[in-house]
């Protein structure tokens, strides 16, 4: 159901609030649900490199060291509401749905949560470009598509790295559940049902009850151990495939493991020797590190006529292994075992083409345009 002509009213309603209401000297961060991504990053830099006042709305977050100036909500329309219309900068890393246009004495970025290799949906369903100052992009590769599907102009787009791959570049905290005498290896799947749509009839890739012992063996064989961390919506699925394998060095993670570490994935992300996933923005930013990555790609065919993808030819950009079933997945990690790497030029190639910004600064820069904003307010 197309809920647009609803919303519309309540967007124009509270933007018309909000050119009435007095702004305060403090920055609004909308987490949602779980903090994550870009916004996380961010809340994490605030917290450590300035003393500007900023609040967070959002249910579940990881736990913080306790600062004066950083304040957390509890995830509530009113609460969004309220810190949107007196805030004078507000960052956000995802769509939710409550919207409304800045004043010219407000800063609204739109970090965004990735480096779009799906074709996303058109702006209609996730926003519009006038509820945001600025969009941020990584590099030309993704601007069009971006441009098109947020219907943002020239002038609000701005080319910065995402704040959360500074985690990658610098980052020494090495989570203390990681063997240290193995190859770590994460898999990231990407949920394939979701808003109303089936992407693929597969729930979870090429590993299932008739051979999760087989590669448990194998990897206990060669020395790794494989940790996946799949979309909070499709954790029970793998859950249950696990269940027969006893001793095992196939590990299941979720967000609230990692929330009761303290860290973030991408902090967990900067510490694996190899990646495995499918179509995925987290692979474009996996390029930083230079290591190994697997693509698991068994529906590619499927998912491409049913959600798409944002380039004509995204195998090209995809530097690494292709694995199409059971045994793709068994060369993969031979591969990694001996140290077999024949993408490392592809690898540079994709990643000079989506990562403009290589230096792990992204948050500085984040932070640098919103107190010139500040200072001009």
């Amino acid at each position: 159901m197309n809920h647009d002509y609803i919303r519309k009213p309540i967007y124009m309603f509270l933007s018309l609030i909000n050119c009435i209401v007095p702004k305060k000297k403090k920055i609004f961060i909308y987490g949602g649900d779980f903090l994550e991504d870009n916004s996380e990053a961010m809340l994490h830099y605030i917290s450590k490199e300035t003393h500007m006042k900023t609040v967070c709305v959002v249910n579940k977050v990881r736990k913080y060291n306790p600062k004066s100036h950083i304040k957390f909500k509890k995830n509530t329309y009113i609460n969004a509401i309220i810190e949107m219309l007196t805030c004078t900068v507000m960052l956000d890393s995802s769509y939710h749905t409550i919207k409304m246009k800045p004043t010219q004495n407000q800063l609204f970025i739109q970090l965004w949560h990735g480096s779009p290799l799906k074709k996303l949906p058109p702006s209609s369903y996730i926003s519009n470009g006038k509820y945001y100052s600025m969009f941020y992009y990584a590099s030309d590769m993704f601007k069009e598509h971006l441009k098109y599907t947020f219907d943002v102009s020239d002038e609000q787009m701005v080319l910065c790295g995402h704040p959360r791959n500074d985690y990658l570049l610098f980052n020494n905290r090495r989570p203390d559940f990681l063997s240290t005498n193995v190859k770590n290896v994460i898999w990231l799947p990407t949920y394939r049902h979701g808003n109303g749509r089936s992407e693929s009839d597969i729930d979870f890739p090429v590993l299932d009850s008739s051979n999760v012992n087989e590669l448990n063996c194998l990897l206990k064989k060669l020395g790794i151990k494989l940790y996946i961390k799949p979309h909070r919506l499709q954790s029970k699925s793998i859950n249950t495939v696990l269940e027969s394998c006893e001793d095992s060095n196939i590990i299941v993670i979720s967000d609230e493991y990692l929330i009761r570490k303290g860290i973030v994935l991408y902090q967990l992300l900067s510490h694996m020797d190899a990646l495995l996933t499918d179509y995925s923005s987290v692979y474009f930013d996996y390029l930083l590190l230079d290591r190994p990555i697997g693509f698991v790609i068994t529906d590619f065919d499927i998912y491409g006529d049913n959600r798409g993808f944002a380039f004509t030819d995204p195998l090209s950009l995809m530097p690494g292994i292709k694995i199409y079933d059971f045994d793709g997945l068994r060369e993969f990690f031979m591969d990694l075992s001996e140290s077999n790497d024949g993408y490392v030029k592809n690898r540079m190639v994709v990643n000079d083409a989506c990562n403009f910004y290589k230096d792990g600064l992204n948050c500085k820069r984040t932070l640098k345009i919103i107190e010139n904003f500040m200072k001009g307010n």
